[in-house]
């Protein structure tokens, strides 16, 4: 929603800006703090994978490289 985002996951960092989605698989470690002397705000919806699969048809949970999306579909 604002601010930059900066986050560890899957041993690397990544950065997220306002309108970027993040997408991280949930039994996974990550972690989240401000990438700038400002504020950062974003929302944070949880999914259950079970739901997601069943959106998909039964296909496998998507993969983002980096958990960063500026897809605005996915949006």
């Amino acid at each position: 929603m604002a601010g930059v985002h900066v986050f560890g996951y899957r041993g690397a960092t990544g950065y997220s800006l306002a309108n970027q989605i993040i997408v991280l698989h949930p039994d996974e470690k990550h972690d989240g703090r401000a990438g700038t002397d400002g504020p950062f705000r974003y929302r944070a919806v949880n999914i259950q994978p079970a739901q997601l699969q069943t959106a998909l048809g039964g296909a496998p949970l998507p993969h983002l490289d980096g958990g960063v999306s500026t897809d605005p579909r996915l949006a």
